[in-house]
């Protein structure tokens, strides 16, 4: 996530988010790494984790993780889904498909081009 604060790519589409507000603040030294894990603690369920298998108009059929909130205690429960997928072909190229699909979000959040679509095949 520094890294792409470190950028300066709009990383939300948004007004703000106290989580990157924080980023960027730990990114200035005005705080350390101990405050910026509990920022992260706190926010790090809101928004993204919710978002993460959302795709326009609708959810994935597969879930890659469950986020577990039961009372105060925060976890994510990575599934069967996200190892058959580690198990195949794409493992091979999932960090460059993760950081691909992260930047080409970027982009589009920085045109602020209300006909800008991201679109995908979904047989593919």
């Amino acid at each position: 996530m520094l890294e792409h604060v470190r950028s300066g790519k709009c990383q939300i589409t948004s007004q703000g988010s106290k989580f990157i507000q924080a980023c960027q603040l730990y990114e200035a030294k005005q705080i350390t790494l101990d405050q910026l894990l509990l920022v992260t603690e706190k926010l790090g369920f809101k928004n993204v984790l919710d978002a993460f298998h959302n795709v326009p108009g609708t959810s994935l059929q597969s879930n890659f993780f469950i986020k577990d909130v039961k009372g105060k205690s925060l976890g994510i429960t990575l599934s069967d889904d996200l190892f058959k997928m580690n198990d195949g072909t794409q493992s091979k190229s999932m960090v460059e498909e993760i950081e691909g699909r992260w930047n080409l979000g970027e982009t589009a959040w920085n045109e602020k081009n209300p006909n800008l679509e991201i679109k995908y095949d979904i047989n593919n």
